[in-house]
């Protein structure tokens, strides 16, 4: 709205390439620069080392990463309170209490329901054998129930959790930091 060329020249670009509405849920609402940003602070204190040092550095920062992110999900594994990580599940508390806030949803008929915010504004809710989807977008972006669709699978009496990504499951999380890292050889191997 501010500058139609603007709008005109991004639209012309491949938008799966740099939206995260558009680029088919690959993201799970993450812009692909948080890990690498997320890495670049790591690596601050070890800018000034010679490159022999900053590899190693980094080499054993990572292993102490999956070793610290593997014993969490081992002891969440062993708690046993989810069957998601901590983070996601309190995602899921959150949106369940802000179901609280919202009109009951209008059920238009099998498989759609009208749901109102706080702000009166209606987004769409639709439930199908392979697909649900809700006007905010947010489970394509997420993959994880928004309040609308909470709200209007209570209305039916259907558990929303089904429709949390495998991905954010603790297995999930425990088989990827479940590798195994073997020492740098010595030069004089």
């Amino acid at each position: 709205m501010v500058d139609q060329r603007a709008y005109n020249w991004l639209m012309a670009r491949d938008v799966e390439k740099w939206t995260l509405l558009y680029d088919g849920g690959a993201r799970y609402g993450t812009m692909t620069t948080n890990a690498s940003e997320s890495f670049n602070g790591v690596l601050k204190r070890a800018r000034g080392l010679p490159i022999q040092e900053l590899v190693s550095t980094t080499y054993y920062h990572c292993i102490a990463l999956f070793l610290k992110r593997g014993e969490d999900a081992l002891r969440w594994e062993n708690d046993a309170v989810s069957r998601f990580v901590p983070k996601v599940m309190t995602i899921l508390g959150n949106r369940e209490a802000a179901t609280r806030n919202l009109c009951r949803p209008v059920q238009i008929n099998r498989t759609e329901f009208s749901c109102y915010d706080d702000k009166n504004i209606a987004n769409r809710v639709l439930f199908g054998e392979d697909q649900c989807s809700c006007s905010c977008h947010s489970m394509v972006l997420y993959h994880i129930p928004c309040a609308h669709m909470i709200a209007s699978l209570a209305t039916t009496r259907c558990s929303h959790e089904p429709l949390v990504s495998d991905f954010y499951t603790i297995c999930s999380y425990k088989n990827t930091y479940s590798g195994s890292f073997h020492g740098i050889p010595d030069i004089t191997w």
